[in-house]
Formats: C-alpha cells, structure tokens, sequence
C-alpha cells in the first residue's frame, strides 16, 4: 500500500513543515537536480563517445523509507563536528520531533483507521526532505565503494530517479550491484539505452552522430492530448498562458532548433485538436519567439510603478470588456504610475 494523504491541517503538518524547511540543507548534493530545466542545462553539449546511458529508478521508495535509519543520518549530520544545539534543540528532541512527525502519520481507509509506522507518506512536507537524505547517502556510499577509474562518468539524480554515464557495461552493472546492496528494501530497477535513446523525467535524450546529447521533450505512451479546451469557460489569459507554458518547456528541453520546430509543429498540432484556432496558436508562438529573439525596450519608469491586484469573478465576454475598462480608468487617474492586475475566479 502507498498512502498518498493531503496532510494540510493535520495534528503533525505545522511540525512537519518547519522540520523540511530548516533541514532542507541536508537535501543538498552533487547529483541533485530540481527539474528537467536543470537537467538538460548540465549535460547540454556533453561528449558520450563510446559510454553508456541507463537510468535507475527505486521501486516505492517513499514507502521504504526505513525511519530509524534516516532519522539517525539526520541526527549525525546536523551533530557532527561536537555541534550539541540546533535551533534551540539537543540530539535527543530533535530526534522526538523528526520520529513523532513521520510515525504519527493516520489515515482511513475502506472503514478502517491505519497508522503509518514505517516508511513516509506522500504528501506530508517531511517525505521529500526524508527521500533526499537517504538517496544522497546510499549514492555517496556507492560511489565511495567504487574505485575511481570505475565510477560513472556524468551522474543526476531527480528524487529517486537517476541518470547515470558508463564508460563501459562492466562499471555500469557493477555500480548497480553496489546501489542495491546499501539500504535493505530500497531496490533499484534499470533501463539501458536503446537505438541511441534513452528517456528520463519529461526528456527524450539521443546520441547524436557525432557522440553528443540532444534532447527534447518526452511524453509518455498514456498521454491523452487533453488540454483545457477552446471552448471552455475560461479566461482568455489563461489559455494564452497555457499555450506560452507548452512552447517555453519545448524551448527550454530541445538542445536544438531543428528539435524546437519539431516540438512547436506538435504542440500545434495537439492544440488543434483542442479546438485552438491557428490563427491564435500562431499568435502566440510569434509573441512568445519575439520575447526570446528580440531586445526588449525598458521602460525608464519602471521601478515607480505600483502594481494593484483585484480579484473578479469570470462572468463571459463582459469580464473581459470590464477588464479593459477598468485598466483604462486606472491608468488614466495615475497616469500611468498604477497597473492593475485582475485575477478572474470562476464560481463553483
């Protein structure tokens, strides 16, 4: 069983979260990265030759978790170097927080009421900051145990998923053996490459002719397409919004520009079916490629103006022609010192 809880407002939340927020220097590591944004910045350009790509992922690893242990690698990281206070608490009650916020985690299921004893739930502030520290021991460890000419080459790691770079098969399988051998119940899976690709997060990564990386956008077999329709109640904004979110992720994860038009045409192509109009689609891209390609002008008086934020229920075609006219009036009587921001909300 995997609980996944939305533990806002729960008994341990307020604890829970002041924990992840002043131990979250511990998550802290080489191989860590935030995004796929992060991700295809590191390896753009890097030189494969004739090395293995492979990914590795944990089976359940927020489940597996082993409390006891991760809490005590917590504990000699925070108290190492004869440190005996943090935050105003000794090793012993920072020890009763870090357990009573992760074994109190209740929760009902099929009539019945479960406490979470082991393992941490998704959901509760604590679990990623829990996940990071065991995943940078257990790979700081394997790497450790690795001689040196026999390391990977290129390692980055996305909670529990990684991507890693052999010079040859032999390192990568007994690198593996050494991942799976560290923590009881934390089991790496593998996926090597295949025809030169390989996919990790939201990233399609090739090996180019010449032994470089290339990468675009991945979308997996399950993906439906599905956008907030053209037709939908929906402020025009935000669908403008949606269509600058999916032509900045293809921008930011295709290393090329041959991939980049590819990604676009797609991206067209998926919002057509949505029921875009082109004419509005290609606005967009447009809009979106001049911010990117052209300098913009600074406005002198930028650092006086205040920005006003409203918020307005969504009411149809008037609430745009309010918006305007309230834009105009506010801009009128500032003359120009004042920019409003509405917000529509729709009513449920």
């Amino acid at each position: 069983m995997r609980p996944i809880l939305a533990s806002n407002g729960s008994l341990t939340y307020s604890c829970a979260s002041w924990l992840s927020d002043n131990l979250s220097f511990l998550r802290q590591h080489p191989t860590r990265i935030t995004d796929s944004f992060v991700f295809t910045s590191a390896t753009k350009g890097m030189e494969l030759g004739n090395s293995h790509m492979v990914t590795f992922d944990v089976k359940s690893l927020f489940t597996n978790i082993p409390l006891d242990f991760t809490v005590k690698l917590i504990l000699d990281t925070v108290f190492a170097d004869q440190v005996t206070d943090f935050k105003g608490l000794n090793r012993y009650r920072l020890k009763k927080l870090l357990t009573w916020a992760c074994k109190t985690t209740t929760f009902q299921f099929n009539g019945e009421l479960y406490k979470q004893i082991d393992g941490v739930a998704m959901g509760s502030p604590i679990a990623p900051m829990m996940a990071d520290v065991l995943m940078n021991y257990v790979i700081t460890t394997a790497t450790e145990r690795t001689p040196g000419h026999r390391r990977p080459t290129g390692i980055y790691r996305y909670v529990d998923d990684l991507f890693l770079v052999f010079n040859n098969r032999r390192d990568l399988d007994n690198f593996f053996q050494n991942l799976n051998s560290i923590v009881p119940g934390i089991s790496f899976t593998q996926e090597l490459e295949s025809n030169g690709c390989i996919t990790f997060l939201d990233v399609l990564v090739n090996r180019t002719g010449n032994g470089r990386v290339s990468t675009t956008v991945y979308r997996k077999p399950t993906h439906t397409g599905l956008y907030t329709k053209w037709a939908s109640f929906t402020p025009l904004q935000y669908k403008r919004n949606l269509v600058s979110t999916l032509l900045q992720r293809a921008y930011r994860l295709t290393s090329s520009d041959e991939g980049m038009h590819a990604e676009f045409e797609n991206i067209k192509s998926l919002l057509r079916k949505n029921g875009y109009p082109l004419r509005f689609i290609d606005s967009c891209i447009s809009s979106f490629l001049s911010r990117k390609y052209q300098p913009q002008r600074v406005r002198a008086s930028e650092e006086t103006v205040k920005y006003v934020c409203m918020r307005l229920p969504f009411l149809g075609p008037v609430s745009h022609y309010a918006r305007r006219e309230l834009q105009r009036h506010v801009n009128r009587i500032s003359e120009g010192k004042v920019r409003l921001r509405l917000v529509h909300i729709t009513e449920k």
